[in-house]
């Protein structure tokens, strides 16, 4: 620690030097700089100094985690995220396969095929991601692990599918880091996380022990390589995989001991929740949509007993591909005290479960949106446990509830202005007693 009265760099973007001691932020710098000082110790300093700024204690809410948070992680009393990548995996579930013919269980609203055709909109910039991405200056990388319609041979950017020609007119600026780059690849190292994507959990294990390991690999590599390519100073994670809220549940229901899997269930991206601004109001298919999520999971239960607190035996039993690999992209950023955004339901399923593994992924975590689907919470609650259990300051509650359920890390991406915002308030806004001494 510096003693007082010491010279050091100043760090609140002023330029010059500060006494060290002079200053809640000469304090808070010299906090953040300290090798010696864990993540729990520059949180701690970092909202101490969120006590000192000139506003009433605690009066900016959520935002006050979000700012300490950024500060403790990137160790820096100027916290910034001008360099967000957004990092999504896509695979498909062996239940959302056609029951007759495809030997799934039809889990889903639409069908397995949807899943490639949202991976064609991100490559040609006119998806959901693509367009969020683009408002909000964030980059995209979207990274097949396991489509059952393509093969790592096959390439995203020729604008053709079938031998038919599309004709789309491409936005004049796509989120790369690089002209000419695609945005939807297959693994840096040639091989898919699952091929032909996992299996039908109600019938086998989704995955192998193989698979799980390939695809927590695959997230870290990715992960590591986006962050270099793009000096990252936050990822984002989405997904995209029809069926994977059904998945989703079955992992929470698997992990947490849930007998009723109707606690777990929503919609997915039907479009019906709780009857408040739907675009249908219809209790009655609600209540099928339900209580069909439900029953799989429950079949998949009786399938699969005994996997409560073994987060790698819920992946291999009843994960997915797209799942495991973001998992292993928070193990990575563990690794390196890059924070992560966290988009919905999905999302907040795979940090569980990396949670599970690595308890300090707790630190990193800020979580954008609420979910429309219930077992979110569970999720939520099961991450702020696991923070307290191991001295972490557990993360606070979503930021927005705008009642999204679109996946691909859209709730993440809406909520980026969000986190500049945290990062702006700790650098420029000035203490009370500055503000006291203006004359």
């Amino acid at each position: 620690m510096t003693r007082q009265g010491e010279k050091i760099k100043s760090d609140d973007g002023r330029g010059g030097m500060e006494v060290a001691g002079e200053s809640p932020r000469s304090i808070l710098s010299s906090s953040l700089l300290d090798p010696t000082n864990d993540f729990n110790s520059r949180y701690r300093a970092a909202r101490a100094y969120m006590d000192e700024l000139a506003k009433p204690i605690g009066s900016l809410g959520r935002l006050e985690d979000h700012a300490s948070r950024l500060c403790a992680l990137l160790r820096s009393a100027t916290p910034s995220v001008d360099d967000v990548v957004c990092l999504i995996f896509a695979a498909d579930h062996g239940i959302a396969g056609n029951a007759v013919d495809g030997g799934g269980m039809d889990c889903s609203s639409y069908p397995r095929s949807v899943t490639r055709k949202v991976l064609m909109g991100l490559e040609r910039g006119m998806a959901g991601a693509s367009v969020l991405a683009r408002a909000n200056g964030v980059h995209l990388r979207v990274v097949d692990v396991g489509l059952a319609s393509s093969s790592p041979s096959e390439e995203w950017g020729e604008g053709e599918e079938d031998g038919e020609e599309e004709d789309v007119d491409m936005p004049t600026t796509i989120p790369r880091l690089w002209s000419g780059d695609s945005v939807v690849r297959h693994p840096s190292d040639g091989t898919l996380g699952v091929s032909g994507g996992t299996r039908n959990f109600c019938a086998a294990d989704a995955m192998t022990n193989d698979d799980v390991d390939r695809c927590l690999s695959i997230g870290r590599t990715e992960t590591s390589k986006f962050i270099n390519d793009a000096r990252a100073d936050m990822v984002i994670f989405g997904e995209v995989g029809i069926g994977n809220t059904t998945t989703s549940g079955a992992l929470i229901a698997a992990l947490c001991g849930i007998s009723d899997a109707r606690s777990l269930c929503g919609t997915g991206s039907a479009p019906y929740s709780d009857g408040i601004d739907d675009d249908v109001d219809d209790d009655d298919v609600r209540a099928m949509i339900i209580s069909k999520k439900a029953s799989i999971i429950d079949l998949a239960m009786r399938r699969h007993p005994s996997l409560v607190g073994d987060p790698r035996g819920a992946l291999r039993a009843v994960g997915g591909a797209e799942i495991a690999s973001i998992v292993g992209g928070m193990l990575e950023c563990s690794s390196r005290d890059v924070p992560v955004l966290v988009d919905g339901y999905i999302v907040t399923t795979s940090a569980m479960i990396a949670s599970m593994i690595d308890p300090l992924v707790t630190r990193l975590l800020i979580f954008a949106t609420k979910s429309t689907e219930v077992g979110q919470r569970v999720a939520l609650d099961e991450i702020r446990r696991i923070a307290s259990a191991n001295d972490v300051p557990p993360p606070v509650m979503p930021a927005l509830d705008m009642r999204l359920r679109m996946g691909e890390a859209t709730g993440a991406l809406l909520a980026v202005p969000l986190i500049r915002s945290a990062c702006a308030i700790v650098t420029e806004l000035a203490t009370l007693n500055e503000v006291l001494s203006l004359k």
